[in-house]
This record gives structure tokens, sequence and C-alpha cells, in this order.
């Protein structure tokens, strides 16, 4: 791995202006660590470019020409500069938009080219600038921890060449912390290669085809506190960090019937999905796509039949399973509508 270019750009929006900062030559062990931190996230997401005239992708392309065609690195700085104004532009909209119920994040923007043999990549990410005292007269200063690496937000353009005139864009891949959707949006110009209504649909279908297939006919309780803590988590429009989503549904799930390996099974299944599938690991979820997906309905006798339409808040609690006092088998169902409830209460 060959680092032909890196530059550190603070983003100022209270002063409204970018401040380059001088890297020295042993920040450059930090830098190859940090690009194969970035490198090994696997909760990126691919993208496809609008527009090559949009100002950060013509920049991109413009870095890339001139490092491995016309081997001249003299504008490549111009180039970082124009993507670091672009950012402050962005943010600054942004958190006026935003600025009665949030802070945009403060930090800097590193931009790195590496090449490898033939294939070049331009990396720009937003990281974390983090707080410390100076241990000689414990002065307060910013800057980057060595052992700590905290992305917030990257994209790395991947180059593919061709023959010693040509060399092509061969993937865009995108990490975001958060929701926010102008930095591939507004900044980037970036579009997803898979929309959200997409990963949305596809995600939930694959996971219940996997509890259906790993566990319903093993235990039909965990299927269906399981199933109800999915949908659950997709039916916000929130973003979902996919493998996030699966630890915290069933890390710490106590299950009803399956045993452990029946378990940790169903989770490594779930895990592998996104690769399988064909849909993303973070995404914005569209509960729209899964409204009707998310409904079962269970027969309960000879013409009367039980409609779940949506997520239940303590499911274990509201729907119980059950047998009386002479062996029938039951279920109980908890109710808060009266007329419900006064439509079937026998007085004592």
């Amino acid at each position: 791995m060959n680092i032909k270019f890196k530059s550190i750009y603070n983003i100022k929006r209270e002063s409204k202006d970018v401040e380059k900062k001088s890297i020295p030559d042993d920040f450059e062990d930090y830098i190859k660590d940090f690009f194969e931190f970035v490198e090994n996230n696997e909760t990126n997401r691919e993208y496809k470019i609008k527009s090559n005239s949009s100002l950060v992708v013509d920049c991109v392309n413009n870095a890339i020409q001139d490092t491995f065609i016309n081997n001249n690195i003299d504008n490549l700085q111009e180039y970082a500069q124009k993507i670091a104004e672009k950012l402050l532009e962005e943010e600054i909209k942004i958190q006026d938009r935003v600025k009665h119920l949030s802070n945009v994040k403060k930090g800097s923007l590193l931009q790195i080219i590496i090449q490898d043999n033939t294939d070049f990549e331009y990396l720009i990410a937003k990281v974390e600038h983090n707080r410390y005292f100076d241990q000689a007269d414990f002065s307060a200063h910013e800057g980057f921890s060595a052992d700590q690496k905290k992305i917030w937000k990257t994209c790395s353009f991947k180059y593919r060449t061709i023959d010693e005139n040509n060399i092509v864009i061969s993937e865009i891949k995108i990490y975001v912390d958060t929701g926010a959707k102008y930095w591939a949006d507004s900044f980037l110009e970036l579009d997803a290669l898979t929309t959200d209504e997409e990963n949305t649909k596809k995600a939930f279908q694959s996971i219940d085809k996997t509890l259906t297939k790993k566990i319903k006919y093993k235990s039909g309780i965990d299927y269906s506190i399981i199933r109800n803590n999915f949908v659950g988590y997709l039916r916000k429009p929130e973003s979902i960090d996919y493998d996030s989503m699966i630890d915290h549904i069933l890390e710490d799930y106590e299950a009803v019937n399956l045993d452990e390996h029946e378990l940790k099974d169903l989770i490594s299944s779930l895990k592998l999905l996104p690769d399988q599938k064909k849909f993303d690991r973070q995404f914005n979820s569209v509960p729209s796509q899964i409204r009707t997906r998310i409904r079962k309905v269970y027969k309960v006798n000879a013409g009367i039949e039980m409609r779940i339409q949506g997520h239940i808040n303590d499911f274990d609690r509201t729907i119980v399973a059950g047998y009386d006092e002479r062996g029938s088998r039951y279920i109980r169902i908890q109710t808060d509508d009266d007329e419900t409830f006064n439509d079937f209460y026998r007085k004592q």
C-alpha cells in the first residue's frame, strides 16, 4: 500500500472556513491503520454517481487522473480544499435547518489517495477530534487519538486500471454513523445503488424466511417473540445498522424453548443474509415496504382467527397460551378496548 497523497482540514463552522493542518511524517502510520480500519468496516453501503459534473466527483476524478496518468500531484491540495469547502457549505446549511433539534458533529476531514499495484483509492472521512490535556502544562488541546479511531462518515472511491491511459471507478462505498442524508445526497451527490425501499423489503423478507426455517417448528413462541422484535425495529423510519440490530435483538435474548446451540446458529444465519440476499448492512428503514408483510393470521378455532397487524409491546405478556384446570388449551389476550372486553366479559 502506497500513500500518494494525504490531507487534513478542520471544518470550522463558527468562522465559516476550513483550516489545512500540516501532517508530520510519523502520522503516516496512523493513516495506514485508519485506512485498514475503514476498509474492514463491513457496514458500508454501495453508491453510484448522479453526475460526473458534481463538485466532489469531479475533484476526485481529476485527482486520480493527475496522479495516475499525468503523474502530477501539484493540484491535489487544491482539489482537497474544494472538497473540504463543499462539506463546510453543506454542514452550515444542515445546521441551520436542525439548529432547534441537534448539532452537526464537529470534526475534521481526512482525505487520502492510496495506490495498490495498478489500483487506486480516494478515501474521504470525517473523523473525531478528541479533547485531551497536555501532560506538561495541563492545557487543553484537541487532536487524533492514536488508539481510538472514531469514524463518523466515510466515502471510498475505488479505481481500476484499464490500460496505461485509462482508469475507471469500480466501486463507491459509504458509511455514515447516523441517518444523516446530507453526506451522500448534498455533499457527495451520490445515489444508493440499492434503495432504502429495496433494502427494507429484502431485509425483512430474508429475516422472516430464516426465522421460519430455523426456529418456527422447533419453538413457535420463540419465533413469535423474535419476529415481533424485528417488526418493532423495522417499523420506524430510522437508520438501520443491520449487525447492530441483530445484536440488540438477540445478544441478550432469553430463549423460551431454544437451546444455546440453536440460538447461536440462528444468529450466524441471520448475519450472513446481507451477502447472501444482496441487501445493504446499513440503510434507512421504510416502514411502508413491510406494512402488509408484518401481518400474521393465526387460526384459533373453527370460525375464529387472531390477526396481528404490527408490533406488540410486551409480547410475551399480551398473548399467553396455556391450559385450564380441565386440561383444555386456550389463548389469553390482554385487551385495552372497553367495547371488546364488555362483549365477552361475564359477571360472576
